[in-house]
């Protein structure tokens, strides 16, 4: 198991950090070796060949039903949203589908006001879910399947986060949908996404606030990254105005520190992933899912070929509770509280 983590760790190479008022995301670059052919959800979605329906009639909140009906493999991101059915959902965890593969996929729901069908089948909501929800699904997760052998979430929580982003934004949803919170984002961070553009060659990013570390993604072919590379940059903006430290006045500029030191902050977490405890687990779908836990992350790796296709991670820093919490943010019930006194959102990035 380790030579898969071993290999990924080796492979990577991290490039200079681009920052802008305490935000910066780090490229990762890298030739992974005998990594199978895939392409995207939304590609996929978009060609007709990937179709995403409820499980039966009545439906089931936690699983849906993908098949390929494509040539080429399809991967499936932890944290893509889709849209449509009975209510929006997020997958709980990333997806290898083969050629001709039908299989049943564990999703979390982010859409709790809602549960009639509005299509038959579900479509790209255009995506990636807040870190703040994927840290939520991504930890749960990993604890039920160590545990039970299900890729199952603790769907309150991630319904926590939803209200935690809805009570922030100021946006009250009929449907309590995750994704109106995206929408209204989207135009205020859009600037904020500009400056950091894919490179040539990207397979993933490092990102953190000023120099606490927020997460790590990875795709293994760059032209399949690429695709993503602008949601999983949005994912983390949608969830900056609640971080530890956040500017408190329009255009107020957080301290940047030297490019040495981020990188040598963002490489000594990387070095952890061979340290931490490790799980084997099967997937939906085709491949080997990796589920990784230490004093400073959490992390999730799907691997097909023995060859890693996908990669995420969050940091942690504290346990609350019994229960570890992501680095830079308090607790929910401590944000719900102050938040509630203020529902205007807060300034700008």
């Amino acid at each position: 198991m380790a030579s898969v983590i071993d290999t990924l760790i080796k492979t990577i190479r991290l490039g200079e950090p681009v920052a802008h008022r305490g935000f910066t995301l780090i490229p990762v670059c890298g030739e992974l070796e005998n990594v199978p052919e895939f392409i995207t959800l939304s590609e996929a979605l978009t060609a007709g060949t990937l179709v995403v329906t409820e499980v039966n009639a009545a439906g089931s909140v936690p699983t849906l039903k993908a098949v390929n009906r494509g040539r080429t493999g399809v991967l499936l991101l932890e944290g893509e949203e889709l849209a449509g059915g009975k209510q929006n959902r997020i997958l709980n965890t990333s997806i290898y589908l083969a050629p001709g593969q039908a299989v049943v996929i564990p999703v979390s729901c982010t859409e709790a006001g809602r549960w009639s069908a509005t299509t038959p089948a579900f479509y790209d909501s255009g995506f990636v879910a807040a870190r703040s929800l994927r840290v939520a699904a991504t930890a749960s997760v990993t604890e039920n399947v160590r545990a039970m052998a299900r890729f199952a979430s603790d769907q309150e929580r991630v319904w926590a986060e939803v209200d935690r982003l809805q009570v922030c934004y100021g946006i009250h949803s009929p449907t309590a949908a995750a994704r109106e919170v995206y929408l209204k984002g989207q135009v205020a961070r859009e600037e904020q996404v500009e400056r950091y553009p894919c490179l040539p060659g990207q397979i993933g990013l490092v990102a953190l606030w000023r120099q606490q570390i927020l997460g790590f993604d990875l795709i293994a072919r760059p032209e399949a990254y690429a695709k993503v590379h602008r949601r999983l940059v949005y994912s983390y903006l949608v969830d900056t105005p609640l971080m530890t430290g956040w500017p408190k006045a329009l255009g107020e500029e957080a301290h940047a520190p030297e490019a040495a030191t981020i990188l040598e902050i963002a490489q000594k977490w990387l070095d952890e992933f061979p340290r931490a405890t490790l799980t084997r687990h099967d997937p939906p779908g085709t491949g080997v899912n990796y589920r990784l836990t230490g004093p400073s992350l959490v992390a999730s790796i799907l691997a097909v070929n023995d060859a890693p296709v996908q990669a995420v991670a969050f940091a942690v820093n504290r346990t609350v509770n019994g229960a570890r919490d992501e680095v830079g943010f308090p607790r929910y019930s401590m944000r719900r509280s102050n938040l509630l006194r203020r529902r205007r959102p807060p300034a700008e990035l």
